[in-house]
């Protein structure tokens, strides 16, 4: 139920969106009755918190925690279900992979 849900609201992204990656317990296929829809949102440039409360597809986002980074955090109920989006520019997103590349060339 929690995956085709986060598959609708991924669906319903505006074409400006680069990618989607669901993540948390639902990509794991760990999901209960109290999990939530966690989701990376990818896009070209890096947008404020206002654009990506505009793009999320979820009625009355809010966020949540300090801004700090490049994240833009968007948090809201769809269909009932607590639904976290982590939006992302393709440039940060790209860092943050060499990082973990870098970070697993060094462990191994």
């Amino acid at each position: 139920m929690l995956r085709a849900l986060a598959q609708r609201v991924a669906d319903e992204l505006p074409a400006d969106v680069v990618e989607v990656v669901l993540t948390g317990s639902v990509s794991r296929g760990m999901d209960d009755e109290t999990s939530d829809v966690e989701m990376l949102v990818v896009t070209e440039e890096q947008l404020s918190l206002e654009e990506a409360f505009a793009r999320s597809g979820l009625p009355e986002p809010q966020t949540w925690g300090p801004q700090v980074r490049p994240t833009r955090k968007v948090f809201g109920y769809r269909d009932g279900v607590p639904v976290e989006q982590l939006w992302w520019s393709r440039d940060y997103a790209e860092e943050q992979i060499a990082a973990y590349e870098a970070a697993e060339a060094i462990a191994n």
